[in-house]
């Protein structure tokens, strides 16, 4: 069994006095509770300490202290007890302590960040939370959500306040959010800005083109003839595993354009324009480059 280094009581310990703590006592529990947990003299986990362990002459354990992988300790320190009794005085009570760099314990990348407030299940692709927290999750955030099933990373398609409540919809990378929900991370970064100059009224983009980034992010924007009246499905030649967001922008003088909606991974729906004349589209799409 491995085990990992104790970040605690390597050094000897002194009194309040500055003299060693000869015959203070180190006793290892369960994090949490009163349940004693085994430490041990090895990174192999070979040999258990006793516990508690009875601090020599020189207020050390006499060797090196290593702890179980992927389990968290209440580690206590204690003054040498009376003559007779089990326990000292508490000196120190240190709880939820795990080895050093032990990767089952590790908390997730400081990419990402814990969101205080309790999600609420709607369904497979959403959630809610309390307050206006459209700010944090913002259409194309990276998230990550703790459910009954396992963890689930998503990206944000919609954030909407109302009464009181924020409703997320996102896109899962694969599985679905279960009523098991109760954690919410969101990446640090920002999201992605898009490349606003890329559909700007000036620019003529026939032909789609492409941005491949570093993360694996793939842009692709083009022009497309849509016809009036509105809605038109437009479809455009990319294989995205996964699309977050899709947006437009009329090209020319046509100006009454709305929302555009996904609606697979090869389309998406202009839902309302003018009914005057035709016009073109100049669109932007931000998804994960298919293999």
């Amino acid at each position: 069994m491995t085990a990992y280094l104790c970040p605690l009581f390597q050094d000897p310990q002194f009194t309040d006095n500055d003299e060693f703590l000869a015959g203070g006592l180190l006793w290892f529990y369960e994090a949490g509770s009163s349940t004693l947990a085994t430490a041990y003299t090895d990174e192999l986990g070979a040999v258990a300490w006793s516990n508690p362990i009875v601090l020599d002459s020189r207020g050390s354990s006499g060797g090196t202290i290593w702890l179980a992988a992927g389990i968290s300790y209440r580690i206590v320190l204690e003054n040498k007890p009376v003559y007779g009794q089990t326990h000292g005085a508490v000196i120190t009570d240190h709880d939820y302590i795990t080895g050093i760099n032990d990767p089952a314990t590790l908390t997730p990348s400081s990419n990402w960040v814990l969101f205080s407030g309790e999600p609420t299940y709607i369904g497979a692709t959403s959630f809610s939370v309390l307050g206006d927290q459209r700010d944090i999750f913002a259409e194309r955030r990276r998230i990550y959500t703790e459910n009954s099933g396992g963890v689930i990373y998503s990206s944000v398609v919609s954030s909407v306040y109302a009464a009181g409540i924020t409703t997320i919809t996102v896109v899962n990378d694969s599985g679905t959010l279960d009523v098991g929900l109760s954690a919410v991370y969101y990446a640090f970064e920002l999201p992605l800005a898009l490349p606003v100059d890329l559909y700007s009224y000036a620019q003529t983009l026939a032909a789609p083109g492409y941005l491949h980034l570093s993360n694996g992010l793939l842009i692709q924007w083009g022009n497309t003839a849509v016809a009036t009246p509105g809605p038109d499905t437009i479809t455009y030649p990319i294989a995205f595993d996964t699309v977050y967001t899709v947006v437009g922008q009329p090209v020319g003088t046509e100006a009454a354009y709305a929302v555009l909606s996904l609606i697979t991974t090869t389309n998406f729906l202009v839902t309302q324009h003018g009914a005057s004349e035709n016009a073109n589209l100049s669109w932007v799409a931000i998804g994960v480059k298919s293999v």
